[in-house]
């Protein structure tokens, strides 16, 4: 991603991503590379059996998410039928909301 922010530095740059903003990227970038090295020296050390509860565990995790954010998705504009499907429990707001929202186009933007 960060060759084709540099690539594409000229156009970018009018929309606030100059090279500080690219800079920063690559220091992200740094520290997850960084994090996953950890990470995956941490799971080696894991015994075979705790290894493999811990990915079904994100496996499921990363399922059930999916399948809340299509059902919210779904039932956005139908709240009659998410009643039905008593889904208007799992839309509570609470904190920070992990649901899935259309981007706004700016005015005058193409």
């Amino acid at each position: 991603m960060i060759p084709l922010m540099r690539e594409h530095a000229a156009p970018l740059a009018a929309l606030g991503a100059g090279e500080a903003f690219v800079t920063r990227g690559e220091l992200l970038v740094a520290r997850l590379k960084e994090a996953k090295i950890r990470l995956d020296a941490a799971c080696k050390e894991l015994p075979p059996t705790l290894a493999q509860l811990c990915h079904d565990k994100g496996l499921l995790y990363h399922l059930t998410r999916n399948l809340v954010r299509v059902g919210r998705l779904e039932f956005t504009l139908e709240p009659q039928q998410a009643a039905r499907f008593n889904f208007n429990q799992v839309r509570r707001e609470r904190g920070v909301s992990t649901r899935p929202r259309l981007k706004k186009a700016k005015a005058g933007s193409p």
